[in-house]
């Protein structure tokens, strides 16, 4: 039997899976429940946020187009594996991530560029964010 193990109240990983590099691995492991883990802020006004933080960012070109990716094809930001919404856990990390310093924001920023390069659907999108909690 699979025990799963809470990491936040709302936040479940299963303890039994081994770790992986491909998101997939992760299909139907990971729990976020929005209502636990709530942001003052919501999606747009967080893209926002980080458009303002990126200005001076080396990165930036890379880094919008992923944001401009969350915006556009939003039927893809579900996880339907996870039932995890990238709308809901991209407030929620933000408002951690933004209270660290700029190298652990630039950790932050490969990730969001690794949606774009190397995994946009959905199951990507859910599982690199998932990463920073």
């Amino acid at each position: 039997m699979n025990k799963k193990i809470p990491i936040k109240k709302g936040i479940v990983i299963n303890k039994n899976k081994k770790l992986s590099l491909n998101t997939h691995y992760y299909d139907g492991s990971l729990k976020f429940d929005k209502n636990q883990c709530k942001s003052a802020l919501n999606f747009i006004q967080i893209i926002e946020e980080i458009k303002k933080d990126i200005i001076n960012n080396k990165k930036k070109k890379e880094i919008m187009r992923t944001l401009q990716l969350l915006v556009v094809d939003r039927r893809n930001n579900f996880d339907t594996h996870n039932k995890i919404n990238v709308e809901d856990l991209l407030p929620y990390i933000w408002e951690i991530i933004k209270k660290y310093d700029q190298t652990a924001k630039n950790v932050f920023y490969e990730q969001l560029i690794d949606i774009t390069t190397k995994g946009p659907c959905a199951q990507g999108r859910v599982t690199r964010l998932m990463q920073f909690l």
